[in-house]
């Protein structure tokens, strides 16, 4: 596997093991468990406290193997598929499209619809590209992206934890009227940040995704311009707008985790710095601009990263257009 690749799944790990035990957090809590799952029979059988770390991480690794199993055997299969019909090697990226596609379901989601969505994202988004390091769309944000278009009832308002009635925590902000901020606030700041909120399973804990860019940045994988200019942009456009502040956008929903460690895709990330600048503020605009817009969506910052994604290859091209002599500038145009 390619190095820069490996760097990013182990940022990631804080992340999902914050995100595995915040999905046996919130079952603990929840009010009504429907025990129509293996899982949850099985855990009314074990002999832990509910609001024990024990019983929590155990909840949550039970519902996550099986979703990281599935993930692993699809992508394994379509690259060694590929492999044989290209007469090339096997392709370095598949343990890392597999786990960042887990990460990024909600622990509710059915083997079969996880393996439907792995897999278009595989080939419509890798493969007929040539491969990692070769495609313009990171494959696990592909295959998230498709089941949000063609099966919108899986991550519905109501299905994001497994046997109970739950909203994503952003969904409850956005059309539950639940309050975020003011005096009669119902929901804290801070433990949101650090990974008490209803989500995808890796992006739970904004704080341990914040973590895992910090560390990208330093080891040279990603850009610190790419995401101080989405945090920037996100926080300069809330201020300018009715609604959530900035703080909220960065620690609810998935916008942390895309920033972290999709939008730090190698295979995609821009090549100059005014580049990286453009994508990641144009990132920031897109998902204040779609969560504004439309709240009642599930979560706008997956398409905003589509979004910026497909325009990387034109930011590049302006920053590099922009930074020719007049005169080089004019003979590229002509010539």
């Amino acid at each position: 596997m390619d190095r820069s690749l490996g760097r990013i799944i182990a940022a990631s790990l804080a992340a999902a093991g914050i995100g595995i035990w915040n999905v046996g957090s919130q079952l603990a809590n929840a009010p009504v468990i429907l025990p129509n799952v293996w899982q949850l029979s099985f855990l009314q059988n074990v002999d832990l406290p509910l609001d024990s770390i024990a019983w929590q991480i155990l909840a949550g690794a039970l519902f996550f193997a099986p979703l990281l199993t599935t993930s692993l055997i699809v992508s394994r299969l379509w690259a060694e598929t590929f492999a044989r019909m290209r007469g090339r090697p096997l392709d370095t990226g598949w343990i890392y499209a597999a786990w960042l596609y887990t990460l990024l379901l909600p622990a509710s989601m059915p083997l079969y619809f996880a393996a439907l969505g792995l897999t278009f994202g595989l080939i419509f988004g890798c493969h007929v590209f040539g491969g990692t390091g070769r495609y313009i769309v990171n494959p696990a944000l592909l295959g998230i992206v498709f089941l949000l278009v063609a099966y919108p009832d899986l991550l519905g308002d109501s299905h994001w934890l497994p046997g109970v009635d739950a909203p994503s925590t952003w969904a409850a902000v956005a059309t539950e009227s639940v309050a975020a901020s003011g005096p009669n606030a119902e929901l804290a700041w801070l433990p949101v940040l650090l990974g008490q909120q209803v989500g995808a399973m890796g992006a739970g804990s904004a704080a341990a995704c914040l973590l895992g860019a910090l560390i990208l940045i330093i080891s040279g994988v990603a850009s610190i311009r790419m995401v101080a200019g989405a945090v920037i942009s996100i926080g300069l456009l809330a201020g300018l707008t009715e609604g959530l502040n900035g703080h909220w956008h960065l620690a609810l929903g998935n916008f942390a985790f895309c920033l972290a460690f999709v939008a730090t895709d190698p295979s995609i990330r821009p090549q100059t710095k005014a580049g990286n600048w453009a994508f990641g503020m144009l990132f920031g605009c897109l998902v204040l601009a779609i969560r504004t817009a439309n709240p009642q969506h599930p979560e706008g910052s997956l398409y905003a990263l589509l979004l910026a994604s497909l325009c990387i290859p034109l930011l590049d091209y302006v920053a590099n257009l922009a930074l020719q002599p007049s005169g080089n500038k004019t003979t590229k145009l002509h010539g």
